[in-house]
């Protein structure tokens, strides 16, 4: 024997769209926060690689001169240096990653490579600084010093 349905009444029936509107509401919410947290640290990663990139490059172009009359090329001493500075100064341009970065570069491969990383902590955005979560960005890139040696060419008869 079927079981007799029973048909809503009218303020139960606005009492579920409206419990539907809430929940609909609740989840749009949440994904708009995480399409925002998201854009913002990709920003943030952006600018991140682009310093840690530059700073690798312009450790590598440090060359030791003395160096190149011996016919090989190594890394000038302040090649080190050279990179942080640049990584630094390249965070420093954005106010939210100035004090919340930690930088590390290093000479390897025989003084002919640089490899540059940089950490950086950010706050989750929509929640504002000092509530939530953190979120901890890391990129490194390696350069190598990059010179050009000139060769003669024969020429076939």
């Amino acid at each position: 024997m079927p079981s007799p349905t029973r048909s809503l009444s009218a303020t139960e029936a606005g009492q579920t769209a409206a419990f539907f509107a809430i929940f609909l509401a609740l989840v749009m919410g949440g994904l708009v926060f995480g399409i925002v947290n998201l854009a913002q640290a990709y920003q943030v990663y952006g600018i991140l690689d682009n310093a840690v990139l530059v700073g690798a490059q312009n450790g590598a172009g440090d060359i030791d001169q003395s160096t190149l009359f011996e016919s090989r090329v190594k890394l000038a001493g302040s090649a080190v240096q050279l990179c942080e500075a640049a990584i630094t100064s390249q965070l420093a341009q954005d106010s939210s990653l100035r004090s919340k970065s930690a930088v590390d570069c290093s000479v390897a491969g025989g003084g002919t490579t640089i490899t540059a990383t940089a950490t950086v902590t950010v706050a989750v955005f929509a929640l504002g600084p000092g509530w939530g979560p953190t979120l901890t960005l890391t990129s490194a890139h390696s350069s190598t010093a990059a010179y050009g040696v000139r060769e003669p060419v024969a020429m076939a008869p």
